[in-house]
């Protein structure tokens, strides 16, 4: 599973894969290659 939270002017913090040394990071919502579920 892949978990983020959008924190707002495009940017998000997204648990890195397991395999990775950093636990979590903060990245652009655009540009990537991923889809987007919003529940509200």
């Amino acid at each position: 599973y892949h978990v983020a939270i959008y924190l707002g002017n495009g940017q998000m913090v997204e648990a890195a894969p397991p395999r990775n040394s950093t636990s979590v990071h903060v990245t652009n919502v655009y540009g990537g290659d991923f889809g987007i579920r919003v529940n509200m």
